[in-house]
């Protein structure tokens, strides 16, 4: 590990305590312009896998208990999408 990847992983924290509050905000402002969705899909490729990985469990708390996070070939082949589910 060189010491950039190592002052990045040691940031993590206070990065995220700096962020927190934006995210509750965007998270309140989706649910409430959102209002008629049943479930969450998120779904991308690479990093943008990733990313929604890593927001699924504040999603399930703010938004929806039924948040899924699916890879996209999966999401595109094989899951039953509904009216009623907020693709992301």
């Amino acid at each position: 590990m060189n010491e950039i990847m190592r002052d990045e992983i040691l940031d993590q924290p206070e990065a995220l305590r700096q962020c927190l509050p934006s995210l509750r905000s965007q998270f309140s402002g989706l649910a409430s312009s959102v209002p008629d969705f049943q479930r969450i899909i998120f779904t991308g490729s690479g990093d943008s896998f990733f990313a929604p990985l890593a927001m699924e469990y504040a999603a399930r708390q703010q938004l929806t208990s039924n948040t899924f996070v699916l890879p996209a070939l999966e999401a595109g082949r094989y899951w039953p999408f509904k009216n009623e589910d907020l693709l992301v």
